[in-house]
C-alpha cells in the first residue's frame, strides 16, 4: 500500500443537514457503554479460516461498544462486538433480553460484529468451525450489559458526520482467473474462474472482479457543551491480521487510538471501527508489485489522523429527526442434488468422529447442513440520523454492494453495517456466481439463492425511502469532456459501461462497476467506470445499421498476447453461433498472428485480415476505433490510423453486434471496456483525432515488440 500524507486532501461529503422544518419536536438524547469481553477460559477455539485453531494466549482485549440514541419519536441502539459474525441463534435471546431490562424493542436493536478473525467462534458449522462451548455462554450477557449501559447513559447530546476517500487503505482482493488457468472447486470440478489473494502481478490473473469502497465513513457524538462523547466510523476492509492469540484486529487499534486523540483524558468516550461492505476487499493492492507494507499500527495510524483531520468539517446538531424500520425475508438456500449429496456422504461416512483435514470434507458437512436448513430467515434495518443512513445486512456482501446503496440512498450520506443482526454468509451479486470462487460455494457461509443480494438490496432501499420519506436516487455514470465530445458526435447506441447491475442483453462472464479511464477528459476519482469482461459478452441490437459504420471504444486488455491464439475479440458483426462466422470481428492478435496488434478478420469462409503494428501495452487504457466504408476498413489507434485497406463484407448488415466477444464465442476478450458508440456513418480521421483530444491522454510509449 502507497501511504499518504496526512496533509493529503480530503473528498468532505454530507456537511449540509436537514432544515429546520424536518427537525423533532425533542433534541437527541445519545448515551454510550463499553463492555470488556477478553475471554477468561483456555484454550478457546477460534474463527476465521476453513479449520479450526485453537487459542491459548490474548494479544489484546476484545470489547462490546454500544450507542444508544433517542428523541422523543425514536429510538435505536447500535453495537458492535469485536467477533467474526454471531449467528441469529446466539443474538435473538440477546435482543429478548436486553428488550425485558430497557422496555427498548428488539426491533430498536442493531447488532453487527467487526469481524476480527482472530476471536473465538459463537457459530456452529462456520465451515469446518463449530461455536467454542465456553465462550458462547460468555458473550450474551455482557452484550446485554452494554445495551442496558448505553441507556442508563442517555444524555442531550449533538451528532454530525464526515466522509473521506481512503482509495489507499482499501483494495479487491478477488480477481478474474484467466480462462487456461481456471481452478478446481472442492467438488471436483473445474468452476473457478475467480478467487481471493491472487499474489502480486501474478499474470495468471486478469485483473479484479469488482471495485472496492473507498468511502471511509464517521459519525461523532458529542455533548450539548461540545465534549467528544463517541465515533462511530464505519469502512470497507476486511480485515488486518497476522497476530497470535485473541485480538480485536485493527477494528481494536483504531478504536483505542481514536479515543486516546479525540478524548485523551475521558476513560468514557467510546471510539469504534465498525465492518462495511467488505466481502471482496483486502488492503493489499495485489496490481503493484510486492513491498513492505505498513504494519497494523501504522496503517491504523493514519487512519486515525485522516478521520481526525475530517472531523474538523463536521458540523453537530441537537434537533435531529430520527427512525428505525425493520423487516424480514426469507430465502432457499442453494441445497444440494442427490448427486451432490451422494458424493458428500461419502465423505462424511470416512470422516468419522474427527472434524473437516481438508476443503472437500468441509463442503461435504456443509452440504448436510443446507440439506437439512433449506431457508433462512434475515433482518435488514435501516436508520435515519438526520441526513445520515445506516443500514444494517447480515451477510458478508461485496465492496459493489454497498457502492449501490450509497448511490441510490435518498439520504446524503450512507453507512452500511455488514455481519449484522446475524451472519448469513456471503451474498455476492448474481453475476458474481458465474465466475465462482469459495464466496459462491455453497454453504452456511454462502449459502443463499442466487438471486438474494439484489432482493436485499431493493427492500433496504425501501426501508431507507421509509425513514427518510423519500424517493431514492437514480445512479448515473459522471460526464466529461471525453463523453460530451462523442454525444455531440451523435452515435446512433452508446453505453457509458457505468453500470452497476445485470442489464437485457448482458450475458453472463461480466462483472460490473470497475474503475474506468481515467484522465483529464473522463469524470472525477471514483466516478469514471467500466464494465469487466470475463468471458461474456454484451449483446447490442444492430439493426439499424448499415454497410457503413463506425465503433468508438476505450479497451483494457488483461490477457497476455502469448496467452492464447487470439488474445481477446473486442467487438463482432455476425449473426450469433455461426461455424463459419461470417461478418466484422475486431481482435487484439495472440499466438497465431499479429501479437497483441489489434486485427479485423471477416470470417473462417473468406478468411481475409486486416493486421495493425502496434502492440497494445497490457492493462492500460487504449481507445480504440473501427470505421467501415462497404468494402473499406479503418482501425485507429489512440487517434491515429493503425491500418486501412480492403476487407470483404461479410456481415450482411446484421442485427447482431457484440461487445467484449466474438459472434461465436470464441476466444472473448479477458478485460475491460469503457465509453463504447455505434455510430450509423464512417468517422472522419479529423472526429476520431477529436475525441482522443478530448481524453487528454498522452499515448504510452509502445512496448518494445
Amino acid at each position: 500500500m502507497k501511504r499518504k500524507s496526512h496533509s493529503a486532501s480530503f473528498l468532505i461529503l454530507a456537511l449540509a443537514l436537514v432544515p429546520a422544518i424536518l427537525a423533532a419536536d425533542n433534541g437527541l438524547r445519545a448515551g454510550t457503554a463499553i463492555v470488556d469481553v477478553t475471554p477468561q477460559e483456555w484454550p478457546l477455539t477460534l474463527r476465521g479460516s476453513f479449520f479450526p485453531k485453537p487459542a491459548k494466549t490474548s494479544h489484546d482485549p476484545l470489547h462490546v461498544r454500544a450507542l444508544a440514541f433517542e428523541n422523543g419519536k425514536g429510538r435505536a441502539v447500535i453495537v458492535i462486538v469485536d467477533v467474526i459474525g454471531i449467528s441469529r441463534e446466539t443474538l435473538d435471546p440477546i435482543k429478548k433480553r436486553a428488550a425485558e431490562t430497557t422496555g427498548w424493542r428488539a426491533d430498536q436493536m442493531l447488532i453487527a460484529a467487526t469481524h476480527t478473525h482472530n476471536a473465538p467462534s459463537v457459530m456452529h458449522y462456520c465451515l469446518g468451525t463449530k461455536a467454542d462451548p465456553k465462550y458462547t455462554k460468555f458473550l450474551p450477557p455482557r452484550v446485554v450489559e452494554a445495551i442496558v449501559n448505553a441507556n442508563e447513559a442517555l444524555q442531550p447530546a449533538k451528532a454530525g458526520w464526515a466522509v473521506f476517500d481512503a482509495d489507499d487503505f482499501t483494495k479487491t482482493r478477488r480477481w478474474i482467473t484467466r480462462s487456461d488457468r481456471f481452478g478446481i472447486d472442492p467438488f471436483g470440478e473445474r468452476t473457478v474462474h475467480a478467487m481471493m489473494h491472487p499474489g502480486y502481478q501474478n499474470p495468471n490473473y486478469i485483473g479484479e472482479s469488482g471495485p472496492p469502497d473507498p468511502w471511509f465513513s464517521l459519525l461523532s457524538l458529542q455533548t450539548m457543551e461540545g465534549k467528544p462523547l463517541a465515533l462511530l466510523a464505519n469502512f470497507s476492509m476486511h480485515y488486518f491480521s497476522g497476530h497470535p492469540g485473541i485480538s480485536a484486529d485493527y477494528f481494536g487499534e483504531f478504536s483505542r487510538t481514536i479515543a486516546k486523540r479525540l478524548a485523551p483524558d475521558d476513560a468514557t468516550f467510546v471510539g469504534i471501527l465498525s465492518q462495511g461492505t467488505s466481502g471482496d476487499s483486502w488492503r493489499a493492492d495485489y496490481s503493484q508489485p510486492k513491498q513492505p507494507g505498513p504494519t497494523l499500527q501504522e496503517y491504523t495510524a493514519d487512519l486515525v489522523s485522516l478521520a481526525t483531520s475530517a472531523l474538523q468539517h463536521a458540523k453537530h446538531r441537537h434537533d435531529l429527526p430520527l427512525a428505525m424500520e425493520e423487516t424480514r425475508m426469507t430465502f432457499k438456500r442453494r441445497t444440494p442434488d442427490e448427486k451432490r449429496l451422494a458424493w458428500a456422504r461419502k465423505l462424511v461416512d470416512a470422516m468419522g468422529e474427527h472434524r473437516p483435514r481438508n476443503r472437500p470434507e468441509v463442503y461435504a458437512e456443509q452440504a448436510f447442513y443446507l440439506h437439512e436448513n433449506p431457508e433462512e430467515e434475515v433482518v435488514l434495518q435501516a436508520i435515519r440520523l438526520g441526513d445520515l443512513a445506516l443500514t444494517a445486512i447480515p451477510n458478508e456482501v461485496y465492496a459493489l454492494t454497498g457502492l449501490k446503496l450509497k448511490a441510490r440512498s435518498p439520504l446524503e450520506v450512507t453507512i452500511n453495517f455488514s455481519l449484522a443482526n446475524g451472519a448469513a454468509g456471503y451474498i455476492p451479486p448474481p453475476e458474481q456466481h458465474h465466475l465462482g470462487g469459495y464466496t459462491t460455494w455453497p454453504a452456511r457461509t454462502a449459502g443463499l439463492e442466487v438471486e438474494a443480494e439484489p432482493k436485499i438490496e431493493e427492500e433496504v432501499l425501501k426501508l431507507l425511502e421509509k425513514v427518510s420519506r423519500r424517493k431514492r436516487k437514480t445512479y448515473e455514470e459522471a460526464g466529461g469532456r471525453y463523453a460530451n465530445t462523442v454525444a455531440a458526435q451523435k452515435p446512433a447506441i452508446s453505453f457509458r459501461m457505468g453500470e452497476m447491475e445485470s442489464r437485457p442483453g448482458h450475458e453472463p462472464g461480466l462483472a460490473y462497476h470497475l474503475p474506468g479511464v481515467t484522465g483529464p477528459g473522463f469524470p472525477g476519482l471514483h466516478e469514471s467506470r467500466s464494465m469487466a469482461f470475463a468471458g461474456g459478452r454484451l449483446r447490442v441490437d444492430a439493426g439499424k445499421i448499415g454497410a457503413t459504420y463506425s465503433v468508438s471504444m476505450w479497451v483494457w486488455n488483461g490477457m497476455p498476447r502469448n496467452g492464447r491464439p487470439v488474445t481477446g475479440y473486442l467487438f463482432s458483426r455476425g449473426k450469433d453461433g455461426l461455424k463459419e462466422v461470417p461478418g466484422d470481428h475486431l481482435g487484439i492478435g495472440g499466438t497465431h498472428s499479429h501479437s497483441g496488434k489489434l486485427f479485423l478478420f471477416n470470417g473462417n469462409k473468406r478468411d481475409e485480415l486486416l493486421g495493425g503494428k502496434t502492440v497494445l501495452p497490457l492493462r492500460t487504457w487504449s481507445h480504440v476505433v473501427l470505421v467501415r466504408e462497404q468494402e473499406k476498413a479503418t482501425i485507429y489507434l489512440n487517434g491515429v490510423r493503425e491500418v486501412t485497406g480492403e476487407l470483404t463484407p461479410t456481415h450482411r448488415n446484421s442485427a447482431d453486434a457484440f461487445f467484449g466477444g466474438r459472434s461465436d464465442n470464441f476466444a472473448n476478450l479477458e478485460g475491460r471496456l469503457d465509453e463504447v458508440a455505434i455510430f450509423s456513418r464512417a468517422l472522419s480521421a479529423a472526429e476520431v483525432a477529436l475525441q482522443f483530444a478530448a481524453s487528454g491522454i498522452r499515448p504510452a510509449d509502445p512496448p518494445p515488440n
